[in-house]
């Protein structure tokens, strides 16, 4: 997995790519967004246009994420999703818990209608 990332218009833009899986790579994308949080950067964006595959444990991390955004009073949106990924939310029943958005400029526009 390879992870980049930006400030767009006050949101922390994550740019994930390749397996979403594993606890080694999740501690590095969940190390930056608790390190964001903490500093008051709490619209959080996954963009996961370049992710083909989720397993059990990226799931974990993406729904940890979402919980500890949350708990700070922030907002995670996800967007751009594979249709395997799009699959596997809509069959765990996880989509309901997160705000997906169809790509990157749809994600930062709702960042916009929070105020």
């Amino acid at each position: 997995m390879e992870m980049q990332h930006e400030i767009k218009d006050g949101v922390l833009v994550i740019y994930l790519k390749g397996h979403l899986l594993g606890a080694q790579a999740n501690t590095i994308v969940m190390g930056l967004v608790l390190q964001n949080v903490e500093v008051g950067n709490k619209k959080i964006l996954f963009n996961l246009e370049g992710v083909n595959y989720v397993d059990s444990a990226g799931l974990g991390m993406l729904l940890s994420s979402s919980s500890k955004i949350k708990n700070a009073g922030g907002v995670l949106v996800i967007c751009a999703l594979s249709e395997q990924v799009a699959k596997l939310l809509k069959t765990t029943k996880f989509e309901s818990v997160f705000r997906i958005q169809p790509n990157e400029t749809a994600g930062l526009d709702f960042f916009k209608t929070l105020g």
